[in-house]
């Protein structure tokens, strides 16, 4: 959520508060900067992150400016971005299929079959005479008759 406001605040600028960047660029970036380039044990984060284009070129392009990078690093970057993309669009299948699972798992109802709330039912008012008995709410006596 905050990643799409910061998102929305940026919307087609190149910097959030106009052309120069500010002392917000730089937190932002700071905050950014490692969710994108960083390997994570949790891709959810670089995932959503990915999801707004213009935060990526934004961190690119504050990266570019004040963090100029070797040819060298610029070819590992390279092939560091293919790793993590493949990781990216396979926790994006991974999550697809985790949704479909539990989908599925909500089609299956989960109501106890008739039988069984017939027989809880059977029991609650056998332990309710019961105990209705035993407290003497319910009073049984019994009668003899005398034949004449």
């Amino acid at each position: 959520m905050a990643l799409n406001t910061l998102s929305t605040k940026l919307g087609d600028n190149k910097f959030f508060c106009g052309n120069k960047p500010t002392s917000l660029d730089a937190l932002v970036f700071g905050y950014l900067a490692p969710l994108l380039r960083v390997p994570l044990p949790n891709d959810r984060l670089q995932v959503q992150l990915s999801a707004c284009p213009n935060l990526v070129r934004f961190v690119e392009t504050v990266s570019s400016i004040y963090l100029p990078l070797s040819e060298e690093e610029l070819k590992r970057q390279q092939s560091n971005r293919k790793l993590w993309q493949s990781r990216i669009s396979k926790a994006k299948a991974d999550k697809e299929a985790a949704k479909t699972t539990e989908e599925a798992a909500e089609a299956i109802p989960d109501e106890p079959p008739m039988r069984d709330a017939i027989l809880f039912t059977i029991g609650a008012l056998v332990l309710s005479v019961a105990f209705a008995i035993h407290t003497g709410l319910i009073q049984v006596s019994v009668e003899e008759e005398i034949a004449e």
